[in-house]
């Protein structure tokens, strides 16, 4: 390495030019961090890679994914203990009492598919081979819970902006609080994105690729330009989106002249969070939890109100 290093500084100086060192972690030079581990043993080598392989198959579904099957799975299993049934390999008769068990439960069918489609994902996880010869039974009990159980999905009445500005009534614009809630009311209401776009579920689990940072809003002289990398339905980073938000002029819906009064009463660093709770020594990080409260509350003062 010393003559490496001898070698190198005698072509600096007779060649006028300067090396400098910089970091780059393993991921963004993979190859140079492989030579550097090349005198390991190919056995430790082999070790390392099927580690790789385990924790890059398990990052293959979002967290929220994995909670939903290890419901799944519980559940499948359960059912098979107390009716005495093997669970695996099942079969389609089995599918198809678990499926109508199910519907003592769910008034969806999409919901009991969902559950049966578990019971798929735990075979191909296992190595089992799941059964599709007679696929047609389960069709048909599908179907016969959708005529026997039918079910119209409960949906929410959307916010509207007559509702908005009833809802600005009982705001105090002088509260940095209040600014930085009724923000991000205007953020979710123009941008109609969901809310792990905007808040965290809890101030540990913020996660600057997910929710919205301070550098993520680009303030322009008639607009901002909102920056997401991350969303539901973009989850491995293919696309970007950009998403204008203009000046409402002399309406209390403008998101602009919100996020410029947010930032003037909250101010922050461009890698803090966007929305955040002013405190005594430091700032919190708004989370859904406070954000939900807070929206039903308002939401039932204008409805006793005003109607």
């Amino acid at each position: 390495m010393q003559s490496c290093l001898r070698e190198i500084c005698v072509l600096t100086a007779g060649h006028e030019f300067q090396v400098k060192g910089r970091h780059l972690s393993g991921e963004a030079n993979r190859v140079a961090d492989m030579l550097s581990r090349w005198d390991m043993d190919p056995y430790t080598q082999l070790r390392k890679l099927q580690k790789d392989t385990e924790l890059c198959k398990k990052s293959a579904f979002a967290e929220g994914t994995y909670k939903n099957l290890k419901v799944q799975f519980v559940s499948y299993f359960l059912f098979c203990t107390y009716f005495n049934m093997s669970p695996l390999p099942t079969s389609v008769n089995t599918l198809c009492l678990y499926g109508n068990f199910l519907s003592r439960s769910f008034k969806s069918v999409v919901s009991i598919q969902n559950y049966i489609s578990g019971v798929k994902i735990l075979h191909l996880l296992l190595g089992f081979e799941f059964p599709t010869e007679d696929w047609f039974s389960i069709k048909l009990l599908f179907r016969g819970l959708s005529r026997q159980n039918p079910h119209m999905p409960h949906r929410a009445l959307p916010i509207t902006p007559h509702i908005l500005l009833k809802m600005y009534e009982f705001f105090d614009m002088s509260k940095p609080s209040d600014v930085t809630f009724w923000c991000c009311f205007l953020f979710a209401f123009f941008l109609m994105v969901r809310k792990s776009n905007l808040v965290p579920t809890s101030a540990k689990n913020f996660d600057p690729r997910k929710q919205l940072c301070r550098n993520n809003v680009i303030v322009y002289s008639d607009y901002l330009l909102v920056k997401m990398e991350w969303s539901k339905t973009i989850q491995f980073g293919n696309r970007k989106l950009e998403l204008p938000l203009v000046k409402i002029k002399d309406s209390p819906l403008c998101p602009y002249n919100a996020d410029n009064r947010m930032c003037t009463l909250v101010p922050a660093d461009v890698d803090d969070p966007a929305f955040l709770i002013p405190q005594a020594k430091s700032n919190n990080i708004l989370c859904y939890s406070i954000f939900s409260e807070k929206t039903q509350r308002h939401f039932r003062n204008v409805w006793v109100r005003f109607f």
